[in-house]
């Protein structure tokens, strides 16, 4: 299409060229849409047909550079999702209800072949560890919705993600509770100062390595939970200073 317009471009060109030589009138229509419009000149009318040819190959152009941006955006189905389907559609499936004859035969046999070219329609879960986690065998039947036939299950993304938000949810009650009780329980600051460098590494490490939290996210919650752990302590260490005071008094 690019070489098309390069063509088009060319020829209106020549067409200035010439008409820049020409006589008052020709000049005046190289000049004036107005009057280029109102010429019965052929060489006007060649002129105003090549502008609209232009015009449509131009609109083509960018429609098409539309839908290409469209397609890149575009992300690639799961390998697991794409081997199923080939699994099924060349009748590979399992069971006595799976399929035992392709479903495509010749050059449309191959279409799947080469999953550089396929795309999905629907963009992809976004997946992290959590995700996968919830995705193990016994796991990931509580996520299950249907089946196709015996060798094909479908899951539910929405059970999906009420799993990896449980397991969150569980994370994080398990990160608070042993951080607090852990920093309950010890009584030297030395030792309680170095628990809270620890908690928040370890922390900071599960939400890189466990979730996709972006860099925002992963410093604030960082932060947050650092802080409420030094207010936990500094009430601990005010409440011990006073009761050491008191014995001594």
């Amino acid at each position: 299409m690019e070489a098309e317009i390069f063509e088009l471009q060319k020829q209106q060109d020549d067409l200035d060229i010439r008409d820049s030589r020409g006589d008052p009138d020709t000049v005046q229509c190289f000049r004036s849409w107005k009057k280029l419009r109102s010429s019965t000149d052929p060489g006007q009318l060649e002129r105003i047909e090549l502008i609209l040819k232009i015009r449509e190959r131009l609109k083509e152009y960018h429609e098409a550079l539309v839908l290409q941006e469209a397609v890149l955006k575009m992300g690639k189905p799961h390998a697991g999702t794409v081997e199923a389907f080939k699994l099924w559609l060349d009748g590979k499936s399992e069971g006595p209800g799976g399929r035992h004859a392709p479903s495509f035969s010749g050059l449309s046999a191959a279409r799947l072949n080469n999953e550089e070219d396929l795309v999905a329609l629907h963009p992809a879960f976004d997946k992290d560890w959590l995700a996968t986690l919830a995705e193990l065998p016994y796991l990931r039947l509580l996520c299950l919705d249907s089946h196709v036939d015996e060798s094909i299950a479908l899951f539910s993304m929405r059970k999906t993600k009420r799993a990896v938000g449980i397991l969150s949810m569980l994370l994080a009650a398990i990160m608070f509770t042993v951080s607090i009780v852990s920093l309950y329980l010890v009584t030297n600051n030395t030792t309680r100062l170095g628990l809270i460098c620890a908690f928040t590494v370890m922390l900071a490490a599960i939400l890189q390595l466990l979730t996709n939290a972006s860099r925002t996210e992963l410093f604030a919650c960082t932060a947050a939970y650092a802080a409420v752990l030094v207010v936990f302590v500094s009430g601990n260490l005010g409440s011990t200073c006073c009761n050491t005071m008191s014995t001594g008094g």
